[in-house]
């Protein structure tokens, strides 16, 4: 699970590459952005 984590932030990044916001990356994905928060350190 550890690997899941980190290919969603891996996504993250790059829709943010792509001028979305934190929010709108995390929305994307189907993440809160409170456990993007808390995940990306």
């Amino acid at each position: 699970m550890p690997e899941d984590i980190v290919m969603k932030l891996r996504q993250v990044e790059v829709l943010q590459v792509q001028s979305l916001s934190i929010a709108e990356a995390a929305h994307q994905i189907g993440m809160m952005q409170q456990t993007y928060d808390s995940t990306a350190g």
